[in-house]
C-alpha cells in the first residue's frame, strides 16, 4: 500500500530543504529512500529507517 506518492514526497523534500539547511530524505515503509535532496540516494536502503521501522512495529505488537 502506497501511503505517500513519490511525487508528493519529492515536493515535500524540495520545500523543506528550501526552509532548512539540511538534506532531507523520505523513505517508504520498507526503508527505501523515495525522495532525497541527493538524487543519487533515491532507491537505496536507509539503515536508520530500517531500525526505526523495526522499533516502531515492536511498540504496536
Amino acid at each position: 500500500m502506497e501511503i505517500l506518492s513519490n511525487k508528493l514526497a519529492k515536493n515535500i523534500v524540495e520545500r523543506t530543504m528550501s526552509a532548512v539547511n539540511y538534506n532531507i530524505i523520505i523513505t517508504n515503509t520498507l526503508g527505501i529512500i523515495i525522495a532525497s535532496g541527493d538524487k543519487n540516494r533515491i532507491g537505496n536502503i536507509h539503515e536508520g529507517a530500517i531500525i526505526a521501522l523495526k522499533r516502531n512495529s515492536q511498540n504496536y505488537k
